[in-house]
């Protein structure tokens, strides 16, 4: 999920209301990792590379790398 310059936690409630119809399947969300950018393009492409490879398989490299 990419916020910008926003409340996590608004975002994260907004996902879990059930209101979107591409996210309803997933509730209840909860957030298990967040990064910071310095510029919305730098936030996007990071986005679009996580969804390129998978959300868990990226989560996983993560969590090995720590």
């Amino acid at each position: 999920m990419l916020v910008q310059r926003g409340n996590l936690k608004n975002r994260l409630e907004e996902h879990n209301s059930g209101e979107t119809k591409s996210v309803r399947s997933g509730i209840p969300w909860k957030i298990i990792h967040t990064e910071q950018f310095v510029t919305r393009a730098e936030a996007t492409r990071k986005e679009k590379q996580i969804k390129a490879r998978g959300a868990q398989r990226y989560l996983d490299n993560i969590n090995k790398s720590d």
